[in-house]
This record gives C-alpha cells, sequence and structure tokens, in this order.
C-alpha cells in the first residue's frame, strides 16, 4: 500500500494584462480639445478677412457713379483715365456696370451672407468699441504742452518801403478807348512787348471788351498775363490780376506756372495788387518793366541772387522814393523773407 500522496499541480501564471504598468490611453475627446480653440480664431480671421474686403470694395464701388456721366473723368486708379471720348466713355460704362455687377454677386453668394449675419449677431451681443470717433486727446496725453509764447504770432506784410510809388508818379487815367494807341506808343519806345491776348483769332474790326486781358513780354525771362477791367465813373483801365509764366510756357492764362519761382512771382504780384486796389495800368507797366533782371539781381537786404531757403530769386519788389527832394525813386529788389528787413 502506497501512502506517498501526489504532489498539487503548479499555479498558473498570472495573464499578461494583470502583470502590466502601462497605463490605459486617454480618451478621444480629451486630446482633441486643445485643437477647439485654434480653429475658432481660423474661422473668425477668415470672417474679418471676408468684411475687410468688402469695405475695400464698396470704397471702389462709390466712385463708379461719378465717373459714368458723360464727359466724366474715371478715378486715378482706373486703368481708364483720363478724358472721357466717345469710346472711352463706352469702356468707362462696361467697366463701370461690371464692377457693379461683380460687387452684388459677391455679396448675395452664401459664404459672404453667413459672415454678414454671424457679424450682426455679434453687433447685437457687444456693440462697445465701435464708434468712430475715439478722441485723439487720449493718445497725445503725455506729450509735453507748448509754453504760452509758442507759437508766435503770424506778422502780417509790412515793409518799410511802400510796395508802389505815390500817385503823382503814374501817368494820366487811360480809358478802354486809348488801350490800342498806348500798346502801340509802348512797343516802340520799350525794348518789352505788350500785347491783348485772346482766347480765339482776333477779327478784323477789333472790339475790345470792358474785361480783357494784355500779354506782356519779357525775352528769355518772364511772361505776364495781366486782367485789366474798367472803374466807374469814367470806365479807366484798372488791373485785377496778374499771372507769370516761363518765357517758353503755351499756357493759358488762367492756369499756373509749372515753375515754382514764377509761381512766386504771382503770388507776390497778387499782394501787391490787393494792397493797391485798382491800380492803372501805367503804374503796373512800371512795376513789371523792374523784372528784367529777375535773375541777376542782387536783394538788397541780404545781398544774396538766391534766396537760403528755397534757391529763388528775388520775386519781391518795393518802391524806395528818393531821399531828397526831386531825386527820382527805385524799385528794391527783395525775397519774400527779407520783406521785413
Amino acid at each position: 500500500m502506497h501512502t506517498d500522496a501526489e504532489p498539487p499541480p503548479a499555479p498558473a501564471p498570472a495573464p499578461a494584462s494583470e502583470t502590466s504598468s502601462t497605463p490605459p490611453p486617454p480618451p478621444a475627446a480629451a486630446q482633441a480639445a486643445p485643437s477647439e480653440p485654434s480653429s475658432d480664431l481660423a474661422a473668425l480671421e477668415a470672417q474679418i478677412s471676408v468684411l475687410a474686403e468688402l469695405s475695400t470694395r464698396v470704397e471702389a464701388i462709390r466712385q463708379t457713379p461719378a465717373y459714368l456721366r458723360p464727359g466724366a473723368v474715371a478715378p486715378a486708379t482706373a486703368p481708364l483715365a483720363g478724358n472721357a471720348g466717345p469710346a472711352t466713355q463706352a469702356a468707362l460704362l462696361r467697366q463701370g456696370f461690371q464692377g457693379i455687377k461683380q460687387f452684388a454677386e459677391k455679396v448675395q453668394s452664401e459664404p459672404v451672407q453667413d459672415v454678414l449675419k454671424r457679424a450682426r449677431e455679434s453687433e447685437a451681443q457687444d456693440k462697445t468699441d465701435l464708434s468712430f470717433h475715439h478722441p485723439r486727446k487720449n493718445l497725445k496725453r503725455d506729450r509735453r504742452q507748448p509754453s504760452p509764447e509758442s507759437p508766435q504770432p503770424y506778422r502780417s506784410l509790412q515793409p518799410k518801403a511802400s510796395l508802389f510809388p505815390a500817385d503823382a508818379a503814374a501817368s494820366a487815367p487811360l480809358r478802354l478807348d486809348d488801350l490800342v494807341d498806348y500798346i502801340r506808343s509802348y512797343n516802340k519806345t520799350n525794348a518789352h512787348r505788350l500785347h491783348v491776348w485772346t482766347a480765339t483769332p482776333r477779327p478784323t474790326a477789333l472790339k475790345l471788351p470792358s474785361e480783357l486781358t494784355v500779354r506782356f513780354t519779357i525775352r528769355d525771362v518772364v511772361t505776364i498775363y495781366l486782367a485789366l477791367g474798367t472803374a466807374p465813373p469814367e470806365s479807366v483801365l484798372v488791373v485785377e490780376g496778374a499771372t507769370a509764366f516761363g518765357p517758353r510756357e503755351k499756357k493759358p492764362p488762367h492756369s499756373q506756372s509749372s515753375y515754382v519761382v514764377f509761381q512766386r512771382l504771382s503770388q507776390h504780384l497778387a499782394k501787391m495788387l490787393q494792397s493797391r486796389p485798382q491800380a492803372s495800368l501805367q503804374l503796373v507797366m512800371v512795376l513789371l518793366a523792374s523784372y528784367e533782371d529777375l535773375f541777376v539781381r542782387r536783394c538788397s537786404a541780404c545781398q544774396r541772387v538766391t534766396s537760403a531757403e528755397g534757391h529763388l530769386p528775388p520775386v519781391a519788389r518795393v518802391w524806395v522814393p528818393g531821399e531828397r527832394e526831386g531825386e527820382d525813386g527805385h524799385w528794391d529788389a527783395r525775397h519774400p523773407a527779407c520783406l521785413q528787413a
């Protein structure tokens, strides 16, 4: 009889899942959460881009009705800028209506309508910071305020000498009927030339109007157009305006010179005529003759031909009377900045 018992079987090894220390993977929802804010930001930027494009196209489309009118000029940004002739006018019409059509299709598209709807909803929820009239003083709060003495007050033109000679220096009043004879006499006795200017060729029988323009020319120096009028009660000719041009500029009297020196000369002549309303033609002719040495004469104040600022010749003139009785006066040349000297 055997007394030894059979040994019990060895325990089975534990499953691998029970012995592994690797943590379980996180839920899928937790991994996708960080991408949601970035996608919302990208969508918002896309909506803002669409609204900015619409704003730009609205500003461009507002110009269209103005240059669709007959004889209008296209805006500088249009490819067909310039005077609109018959062919150009038709092209402008096609271009304008095509732009309006494209804009309407853009606004009516589903993506744009969706963006506009979202913009309205956003505005309804919060309307703060939508004003276009923000005060600029908040941006300049830290800037230093100017002192009470700054800026300096404007000083009006008060030269030490008079702009024009006294009335006794001028000849007898000139009337409209005597203008032609005066021009002929002036051209015979002076190196400069004076002519009646007309926009169209003059007729055979010339009848001068009460308001006309004469052209004064100093060869190779300057051409000046004078606007003449008549002063009651004796219809005396007076100079109402003056415009200076270069000697070779081909421009009408009502325009402006392309050169700064003649623009400044026109401005000074306008100031002189304003200081002496109804100045006679003979008096102005004495003034204009003093510009024959415009580009070589020195300023009597700074003794320079060209100014330190602007590098312009002395375009201003002031009348300096004689120091003694019976002594003739003369015109002084000044730079506009030297008139107070």
